[in-house]
């Protein structure tokens, strides 16, 4: 009988926890195999305690056999769950997992085939199973198994933290004290000793690995199932509580009426049944529910989960149409009724109407469904008298029960529902049911329209963003034309103007140095200035004509290798005449650096801008230096004077279009200039792959302007082509030339 008690306390014990673990989570990996080795540890334990019972020999060598053959795939079972724990897939490679399997497979049959267990001897009426020469084999299978999950498990321990750290803690736990106790009476005592006294005990060391992993799943959420098996016990509890007393009851019933003594096998027979017609009670009820509502539509829903699952369905759902559907499909389906509708109304008007299980829509109009909702009741149409105009309204529409539905005293609409699918009335569950769900049903129907106001507004306003999006385009496609027209317009006129402006000049000077006749000194002044307005408006000319190239994208870009220190020098040998004029020092600091990769020609055309501005804004006596600078990849060319110097403020502006800084450059220079030399610069410099700033420690104190330009690499060699950045249709860049 003790036999019997602990094989079912094991069964009972493993197999309630295989079956909340898997049913927590059927699909992961760690869950199925937990539920496996549960499994194996109930049938181990059938298994055990059959085999300790039989009196034969054939019968005992037959069980043994069986507890082998389980034994030897149980470790493996461990082996794999301590390898995939905590995942919820497979983590071994599948050639372990195959070879796993393959060791399991060749044990067992070396177990059948009696190897491990050739026969079972009788010593002194004792049964002593005869181990044969394949109890090696299997010894290694279950100590390799054994070993290999003791180190996995300690290995993840050792990695693990928090919770998953204490929970490898108590599996560790549980496993090594169920391998070494039952491996100690089932194993060495009977092979060692050749004592099967206590093979009986056995399975009971399992419920120390039940009990650590029961403990792990109370205390610290083992395989996430804590709340299950907390509301499980409880319940569990309660049933094996009264299916004992029940037991016992009826065992003293027994004694009392038909005068029999109490046998032990005898309650624990009556035991057994209470427990199994107790725990079976439920799912027996729930089939024959579900056989008898495919007839009777005697199906009883549960009001809290319907009034859960529609405010799911409201929660969730924004759309009106959408909303009003799915209400009613759940509603008519869970009270199994036969049809619905859901009227909506608006200040006394039908706008909208959704219904299911109808082949024709109810004909309403707003006098009825006035008539309907000004009770703002419950009506239904068996409990109203037959002189009560609305029992006829109900009747002639096939209208079994009318819920108004309202919020804050504005009316929402009507639920209108047929007669049930068995033909029974509406019991007062029903109706209490339809009275919960009518304001919620209500204020999420406001909230549907609500969300359908925005998604028209929406719409609305998507369609006047598009129209003034078009609107926009189309202006700036306008925009763009008359830009187009003011470049060629500035093209055209500056190439017009300037060759009368080259004679005018022409002229000038020649009536000015080459007269055959005396000139008064009044004349010469005239023609003086005559000449330097004339060379003003050649270079406004100019720049108008450099910025027109530059916008409209047709400025030529023809990159050349050359020393920009040499160049440099030739520049100063230009300017060199105005500044002797002025008594000015031109300096060069020469340094070693690379050769720069850029449009000789623009960088002439730069260098002259920046030295000629310095001289014009350099006092008498004063001194312009430039030095150079390199990092590998750019060359920086310094031009430093002791000229009048900016103020901070001016700096984010000076190389924008017409910045003209009437507050320190143009106040103190002999001619102002156009504003467009230092943005023309700028634009030439960044279409070479290069920058350009300036910056100056305040008026009086000198300036200083640099600018970048691209070391003569040979990967920009190589990559010549992508090496000028596009500006409105992108500059043409030619064939580099080397030199």
């Amino acid at each position: 009988m003790a036999v019997f008690f602990i094989a079912f306390a094991v069964v009972v014990s493993n197999l309630f926890l295989g079956a909340l673990a898997f049913s927590k989570n059927p699909k992961s990996a760690t869950h199925r195999l937990f539920l496996l080795l549960t499994v194996i540890l109930a049938l181990w334990a059938v298994a055990n305690s059959i085999s300790v019972t039989v009196q034969s020999k054939e019968d005992i060598f037959f069980w043994v056999k069986a507890v082998m053959v389980i034994t030897s795939a149980m470790f493996s079972t461990i082996y794999l769950l301590s390898a995939t724990y905590p995942h919820n897939n497979f983590i071994l490679p599948k050639k372990w997992v195959l070879l796993t399997v393959v060791i399991t497979f060749v044990t067992q049959i070396l177990v059948v085939s009696n190897q491990v267990f050739q026969r079972v001897d009788f010593a002194n009426g004792i049964p002593a199973p005869v181990s044969g020469s394949g109890m090696v084999v299997f010894a290694a299978n279950i100590l390799g198994f054994f070993t290999l999950s003791i180190i996995t498990l300690i290995k993840k321990y050792r990695q693990a933290l928090g919770m998953e750290k204490t929970q490898l803690k108590y599996l560790l736990f549980g496993i090594i004290t169920t391998f070494v106790l039952t491996n100690l009476t089932n194993f060495i005592f009977v092979n060692v000793l050749h004592l099967t006294e206590f093979v009986a005990i056995g399975p009971a060391f399992t419920l120390l690995l039940v009990g650590s992993i029961s403990y792990a799943i109370i205390k610290h959420r083992f395989l996430d199932i804590r709340l299950v098996v907390a509301r499980t016990v409880s319940f569990a509890s309660l049933l094996g509580l009264l299916g004992i007393l029940y037991a016992l009851f009826f065992a003293y019933l027994s004694v009392i009426f038909s005068k029999a003594s109490i046998e032990v096998r005898t309650v624990a027979v009556s035991t057994i049944l209470a427990l199994i017609m107790a725990f079976s009670f439920q799912y027996i009820r729930r089939i024959l529910e579900k056989i008898t509502d495919k007839f009777l539509y005697q199906n009883h829903y549960d009001p809290s989960k319907l009034l859960y699952d529609l405010a799911l369905i409201m929660s969730s759902t924004l759309r009106l149409e959408d909303l009003t559907h799915q209400i009613l499909q759940k509603l008519l389906k869970e009270m199994r009724i036969t049809r619905g509708a859901l009227i909506l109304t608006e200040q006394g008007y039908i706008y909208q109407v959704a219904s299911e299980g109808y082949s024709k829509i109810p004909e309403l109009d707003e006098e009825k469904i006035s008539s309907l909702m000004s009770p703002k009741q419950t009506i239904i149409m068996e409990e109203l008298t037959e002189t009560d105009a609305r029992k006829e309204l109900m009747r002639s529409l096939d209208l079994t029960v009318v819920e108004p539905l309202y919020s804050e005293s504005h009316d929402i609409g009507l639920l209108v529902l047929g007669e049930k699918l068995s033909g029974d009335l509406y019991t007062p569950e029903d109706i209490r049911v339809l009275e919960i769900l009518a304001p919620e049903v209500a204020v999420a129907i406001q909230n549907a329209r609500s969300y359908e106001e925005i998604r028209r507004f929406n719409v609305i306003l998507q369609g006047k963003v598009a129209q003034a999006t078009s609107s926009l385009s189309i202006a700036n496609d306008k925009l763009q034309e008359l830009d187009k027209l003011k470049d060629d317009f500035v093209s055209v006129a500056s190439h017009e103007l300037r060759t009368p402006m080259t004679a005018i000049r022409s002229y000038a000077w020649m009536a000015l140095h080459k007269s055959d006749i005396p000139l008064s000194d009044r004349l010469k002044k005239y023609l003086d200035r005559t000449i330097t307005s004339t060379e003003r408006l050649i270079k406004l000319v100019n720049d108008m004509l450099n910025i027109s190239r530059i916008e409209s994208g047709r400025v030529e870009i023809l990159p050349e290798v050359f020393n920009i220190q040499t160049f440099v020098s030739d520049i100063f040998m230009e300017v060199g005449v105005r500044a002797k004029e002025k008594n000015l020092l031109l300096k060069i600091i020469y340094s070693t650096i690379p050769k720069v990769f850029a449009d000789r020609d623009k960088v002439h055309q730069v260098l002259l801008n920046l030295i000629g501005n310095s001289i014009k804004f350099t006092p008498d006596a004063g001194i312009i230096t430039v030095s150079f600078f390199s990092d590998g990849n750019s060359i920086e060319t310094s031009i430093e004077d002791t000229g009048i110097g900016l103020d901070s403020g001016d700096l984010p502006s000076l190389f924008k279009k017409f910045s003209r800084l009437d507050n320190s450059y143009i106040s103190s220079a002999a001619s102002g200039g156009t504003g467009l030399g230092l943005y023309i610069c700028k634009n030439l410099i960044e279409l070479m792959g290069g920058k350009i700033w300036a910056k100056s420690d305040g008026i009086g104190k000198g300036a200083i302007f640099t600018f970048s330009l691209p070391v003569a690499t040979n990967n920009i060699l190589a990559n010549s082509q992508n090496f000028i950045k596009k500006v409105n249709g992108g500059a043409r860049m030619l064939e580099p030339v080397a030199i």
